[in-house]
């Protein structure tokens, strides 16, 4: 904004979703296909568009792509850095790689690596780490602080309004696929093991180009970055972001032969990606009593405790369903869910198979004191309970005895399990609930 010579660095950014009922927002799986994150690597712009032509034109013809739109909300953003992209392919700087951020502020756009954010190091996680570059100059510039560009601005909003199991963003060049982390080369996620599973799956796919053996599956921390997009996404969202570097070295721009068997090479695994959530997934809502949706922290002890993990935020489920993904492989687990508000639920030995979802619902909920004596001396109630190791408890009164119980802050302690208020008429009916 204000930049009088860059009217023509004004594009939109389009996100298309394909869903039996686009309009909606479904309790389904939310998966995500992006590129051209960077301006040069224009075949990734083409493998997104031809997935989409794919799925649009066999809904209703194929089976297995009816039932992935049916039960599954999918996400493209073909085109996420369009200011830059615009430079290459009207061949004004064919090798630009970044936006068009006016890092000079000399209100020209400079068709060289002086203007631009490179957008693939702007996510706020390990945002200022080493591989990256403070130098405006640099094509690795990660900007002036995370989220300074409302390309990722978008993108963290998008991400974030959905409950989103899995992600693929495409660049070029390299012919592999990457799973998160990779900010240093120690990384290494948790998930690693289901993560590794599924891109070892999806690589087996995609044929290099020169058909001399197939792509090959990697973690990120062989192509290090930090404030990627795919470190943030599993870093702190907890997604399966894959990054697929597509093409052969050193084709940022590969021969015009190439666009479409490379297309047509990479939709076999991007169709895996979308049937992944059907299978070997624990997941399910999380609620209170009364059916209201709930964030919760989902741990899986045999996978979120393991020493000498990189450092990465919980898996949480959604605030709109209380809807949690844990994709897996299978076996039996232990899985622990943590509420702020009302504790913890522990459950043990769930079984994932291969070829079938595990649904688990949870509901947290308070459960009332035993014991509980109720005595009236001179217009006092005193309340008694027997108390227990690892609880704690609040005094809740209303003037229904069968509902309308609030948490009564008029009353004072004795002791651990004594309670004592003045009684009223309007809440003389009294609960002591544990959590």
């Amino acid at each position: 904004q204000g930049k009088m010579n860059y009217e023509d660095y004004q594009h939109e950014i389009w996100c298309l979703k394909i869903s039996d009922n686009p309009a909606v927002d479904e309790d389904e799986p939310n998966v995500f296909f992006g590129s051209s994150i960077h301006a040069r690597e224009t075949i990734s712009l083409e493998v997104d568009m031809h997935i989409i032509y794919y799925l649009v034109e066999n809904y209703g013809v194929n089976d297995s792509v009816t039932f992935w739109i049916d039960n599954t909300q999918i996400w493209f953003i073909p085109l996420i850095n369009p200011d830059g992209h615009k430079l290459v392919i009207e061949q004004l700087y064919t090798s630009h790689r970044k936006n068009m951020r006016d890092n000079n502020n000399n209100n020209i756009p400079d068709y060289s690596t002086v203007d631009g954010v490179d957008l693939n190091r702007n996510f706020d996680f390990h945002w200022d780490g080493p591989y990256s570059s403070s130098s405006t100059t640099s094509e690795s510039y990660r900007g002036t602080a995370p989220w300074s560009e409302p390309e990722t601005q978008y993108l963290r909003d998008l991400l974030q309004a959905h409950k989103f199991y899995a992600g693929i963003t495409y660049h070029s060049y390299g012919q592999v696929v990457l799973y998160p982390p990779g900010h240093q080369p120690s990384a290494m996620g948790y998930d690693h093991a289901a993560m590794s599973d599924l891109a070892t799956e999806m690589a087996a796919t995609i044929p290099n180009i020169d058909n001399n053996g197939y792509y090959s599956p990697q973690s990120a921390n062989t192509y290090l970055a930090s404030g990627s997009m795919g470190d943030w996404g599993y870093g702190v969202e907890r997604i399966f972001s894959f990054t697929i570097e597509l093409s052969k070295a050193p084709y940022f721009h590969p021969p015009a032969s190439w666009i479409q068997p490379i297309c047509e090479a990479n939709l076999e695994a991007a169709l895996i990606m979308i049937d992944r959530v059907h299978k070997a997934v624990v997941t399910g809502n999380i609620t209170d009593t009364a059916g209201n949706p709930l964030v919760a922290e989902v741990y899986v002890d045999e996978i979120d405790y393991q020493p000498g993990m990189s450092e990465v935020d919980p898996v949480r489920s959604g605030n709109t369903f209380g809807r949690y993904y844990r994709v897996l492989l299978p076996g039996t687990y232990n899985l622990s869910f943590v509420s702020e508000e009302f504790g913890q639920i522990e459950i043990p030995d769930v079984t994932v198979s291969s070829d079938s979802i595990t649904q688990l619902n949870v509901v947290f909920g308070f459960e009332f004191a035993d014991s509980l004596s109720i005595e009236i001396i001179d217009d006092q109630i005193i309340l008694d309970w027997l108390s227990e190791p690892g609880y704690s408890y609040e005094v809740m009164s209303s003037s229904n005895p069968y509902n309308d119980f609030e948490v009564d802050e008029t009353g004072f302690y004795v002791d651990e399990n004594s309670w004592q208020s003045e009684i009223t008429e309007e809440r003389r009916f009294f609960r002591v609930r544990r959590q």
